[in-house]
């Protein structure tokens, strides 16, 4: 069974929005990672030893939110500028990465098309 996790503790550094969750045993740790979403915002978890309920060996530790991307207002009332994603970029999404080949394979590959095309 799947339940929300509460964070212990809620922290504003300069860039960030901390979000602190309840760490495991420090015996039970391997080492920690980190995962960067598209959004900005940071997720670490804590790699265990055995494990878990569901066959899991991960747990959140923290997820920091970047400050950048939300709303804030300043002393004077007005609204931070948004940034636009993308501008000055290629016209191609980061999301997706260029799929790279090799020259040998894609002559191959034009190689066995032709071939098929004559024998018909």
């Amino acid at each position: 069974m799947n339940v929300a996790r509460k964070p212990i503790k809620i922290e504003k550094t300069k860039n960030f929005i901390v979000e602190d969750y309840k760490d495991p045993p420090k015996k039970q740790v391997l080492r920690y990672r980190s995962k960067k979403l598209e959004d900005g915002s940071v997720l670490t978890f804590a790699v265990l030893r055995g494990k878990g309920p569901e066959g899991g060996r991960t747990k959140l530790v923290n997820v920091k939110y970047p400050k950048r991307g939300r709303e804030t207002d300043d002393a004077e009332g007005r609204k931070a500028p948004v940034p636009l994603h993308g501008a000055g970029g290629s016209a191609r999404s980061r999301s997706t990465p260029r799929r790279r080949v090799s020259r040998s394979s894609a002559r191959s590959r034009s190689r066995s098309l032709s071939r098929s095309r004559n024998v018909a």
